[in-house]
């Protein structure tokens, strides 16, 4: 048993770098001795406690033995590490699964869960609990998540399927997800070829999102309160020709269970700012030759070859086609699938008024 007068601000010695002073109380009932904050422990800081030996003593006047070893007269260090506010699962990240528990907590009044409001700056805040839950707990995990993704380097997650199959469509502007019942926050993650695809901000949603682009590394993560909707468009901008993207998906219920997660692989494609019509590859050429060319919008267009007098050899193309990057194979033949002589040949793109015309050799 501990003499309890030896406990002082002199002989316990408490360092942290972002909490405030705490208390000591030693019980000689159970010989424990309690360290509080009044104002609580900030977040994410390092408690250092040392025990000076010169100080304290038993009851009987043994001296303190820190280190075990049967002789007095060694101090004892713990150092503590606190919890990372809104990191509900102590995983050491701040993500979807936090999200759905927070909430949890808003729609049920389950005070655990309360982390509002702060004060400080992230990630050391401290919390002023309220027992209210409000605007306070969603600001506080808002500038925790964005603190998070900003100063941690973020992979991307490549799941193993698990629960409801993961459901999407996407097009030149936009991906979007079904979501399954039960879902209350989501997680998304894109990766792209550096440079190809952009994200833009036509979201129509009055729930959370949260979203974080390094567009250094090709990866988007976000971070999404489930509302009313049954599905989730992500608007986004194809550059060039398109991108072969990859897409995590994980959807998180009550009790941070995991409704739907999967990663998939995509192809989005990218849409042309004009009407184009490229030289032909190879060329010259035999007995194949490749013509691609360009859409901007979806509307009638034909490409022909004809002959130096004028005369349609062979229709390639002759109908409605869609916006994007087509291309098309002339193996030398004519509409009646006779092959036509060696030679010089013309190849024609005409389309809502606007034609184009390149030239291509055919050798023997």
């Amino acid at each position: 048993i501990m003499d309890p007068d030896v406990f002082t601000s002199s002989n316990v010695i408490v360092q942290s770098n972002h909490s405030s002073r705490p208390s000591l109380n030693y019980d000689k009932v159970s010989n424990i001795l309690s360290i509080k904050n009044s104002s609580g422990f900030a977040s994410y800081d390092t408690i250092d406690i040392t025990l000076d030996a010169s100080g304290i003593k038993s009851s009987y006047g043994y001296a303190l033995d820190g280190d075990g070893d049967g002789v007095p007269g060694d101090e004892l260090k713990v150092t503590y590490e606190t919890a990372m506010l809104a990191d509900y699962d102590t995983s050491n990240t701040i993500d979807d699964i936090d999200l759905a528990m927070l909430l949890e907590g808003l729609e049920t009044g389950d005070l655990s869960f309360d982390i509002g409001p702060v004060v400080g700056t992230a990630p050391h805040f401290s919390a002023r609990l309220d027992s209210l839950y409000d605007i306070e707990d969603v600001m506080a995990f808002v500038m925790m998540w964005n603190w998070y993704y900003t100063k941690n380097t973020i992979m991307f997650a490549e799941y193993v399927p698990m629960g409801v199959p993961l459901s999407f469509t996407s097009t030149h502007d936009s991906i979007r997800f079904s979501l399954v019942e039960d879902i209350l926050a989501y997680q998304i993650q894109v990766k792209y070829p550096v440079g190809s695809l952009f994200m833009t901000n036509a979201f129509q949603k009055d729930e959370l999102i949260l979203v974080n682009n390094d567009e250094s590394k090709g990866l988007l993560t976000m971070v999404v309160e489930r509302g009313n909707e049954g599905a989730f468009s992500l608007p986004i901008e194809v550059q060039g020709r398109g991108a072969d993207i990859q897409i995590s998906f994980r959807g998180v219920g009550k009790d941070g269970q995991i409704i739907s997660q999967s990663t998939e692989s995509a192809h989005i494609e990218g849409i042309p700012d004009e009407f184009s019509l490229h030289q032909n590859y190879p060329n010259p050429f035999n007995p194949v030759t490749k013509i691609e060319y360009d859409i901007p919008e979806e509307g009638n267009m034909s490409l022909r070859v004809y002959d130096l007098m004028g005369r349609e050899v062979r229709t390639l193309v002759n109908g409605l086609q869609t916006a994007g990057y087509h291309e098309i194979l002339w193996n030398g033949m004519n509409n009646i699938g006779e092959q036509v002589a060696a030679g010089l040949y013309l190849y024609q793109m005409k389309s809502e008024g606007l034609t184009k015309t390149k030239k291509m050799v055919l050798l023997k």
